[in-house]
């Protein structure tokens, strides 16, 4: 799979029904204990449910640092399908992930409002971390965490670049032949251009992102 590739799979009526997801009010769940700060992560391709091996890793390193405050995570619940070959279950997936995520954020900002949000995602999860973290009308999180991904482009959907913006950690491969690191060079640029914070590194890997930077990420991020 190729950058873009995926965009020929997203295309025209998959991408009106995602920016009209986008800008919809989503359902407010019912009020739980809230944490000091949860992580919403979004697997990658493939990868079994859950928050996948890289989500793993960072929610693991962030507890380590964030000592006796308590740290929830939310698996973004959709299929990180990886069948290519069908462009509208593929991009249905996608959707998915967006309405489950979008409402879970809109749910804890609205029950538990001082509790901080970590948005982060992996290769397609990022790209879903772009569009709830920077959407408009979305509730702001304390950090994205976009990894081997991609800011979208989607019509009739613009990402909200004004102040004030997250911080941001976006990681990418130098040798990576999915989504070239093309996308998060210029991901880097278009943030830091709208004044937001960003911890960027590259690393001569393929599709993979280096655990060192994800250790990185959770000493950086001021949550």
């Amino acid at each position: 799979m190729t950058t873009a590739r995926i965009a020929r799979l997203l295309t025209a009526p998959v991408l009106t029904t995602w920016a009209l997801l986008l800008g919809a009010p989503m359902q407010t769940a019912s009020a739980e204990p809230c944490p000091d700060v949860e992580v919403v992560f979004a697997r990658g391709t493939s990868e079994a449910p859950g928050v996948g091996g890289i989500g793993q890793a960072f929610v693991d390193a962030l507890r380590s640092q964030v000592g006796g405050e308590t740290v929830a995570v939310y698996p973004v619940n959709y299929a990180a399908s990886s069948d290519f070959n069908d462009r509208i279950q593929f991009a249905r997936t996608v959707v998915d992930g967006i309405r489950d995520a979008g409402s879970h954020v809109e749910a804890t900002a609205a029950n538990c409002p001082s509790t901080r949000i970590v948005l982060g995602g992996f290769s397609q999860g990022g790209v879903m971390t772009y569009s709830l973290g920077l959407g408009a009308g979305r509730p702001r999180p304390a950090g994205l965490i976009a990894l081997s991904s991609f800011m979208p482009t989607v019509e009739g959907f613009e990402l909200d670049l004004s102040a004030p913006l997250p911080p941001a950690a976006i990681g990418h491969g130098t040798l990576d032949n999915v989504i070239g690191v093309e996308w998060g060079r210029r991901a880097r640029a278009t943030l830091e251009a709208a004044g937001a914070e960003v911890l960027y590194r590259e690393t001569p890997m393929f599709h993979q992102i280096d655990p060192e930077f994800i250790r990185a990420i959770a000493d950086w991020l001021p949550v």
